[in-house]
């Protein structure tokens, strides 16, 4: 029946809700493996987002090989500079064709695709509840 992992990763398509999470996450806290062959959709929230992490696993499972993946707490190195790296989960996708369309956006581009569902994503991966208001850190 043609039903191999070559033709999944040719064929599988994104449905609305699935393109929404990936378009917020890309604006947020997930990306999409830069290597040509690879266009592998990986997602990591902090420990404190384990629930909001099994969310968007379960809307997108049909991606994924394995559930969300516990990372502990530990020290790294930066150029001679130690610092703690904090408890997270992390899920990575089976490598899809449908994700390099996404990952070749560029940021504006993203943007002119957000909606409502892909905009409360991005906040609630990088935003916050100010005094008043609702602040989003971006990277540069």
């Amino acid at each position: 029946h043609k039903l191999t992992q070559k033709y999944r990763q040719e064929n599988k398509q994104l449905n609305c809700i699935q393109k929404d999470i990936v378009i917020g996450s890309l604006l947020g806290d997930g990306h999409i493996d830069k290597r040509l062959d690879q266009p592998i959709f990986i997602i990591s929230h902090a420990e404190n987002q384990k629930d909001y992490l099994f969310w968007k696993y379960n809307i997108m499972k049909d991606f994924f090989n394995s559930p969300p993946k516990y990372y502990p707490q530990k020290e790294k190195y930066f150029k001679q500079n130690g610092y703690v790296c904090q408890p997270f989960y992390r899920i990575s996708s089976r490598i899809h064709n449908c994700f390099i369309k996404y990952r070749e956006m560029k940021v504006v581009e993203l943007m002119n695709n957000l909606n409502e569902l892909s905009f409360s994503i991005c906040m609630l991966d990088d935003g916050y509840r100010g005094e008043s208001n609702w602040d989003l850190c971006v990277a540069a």
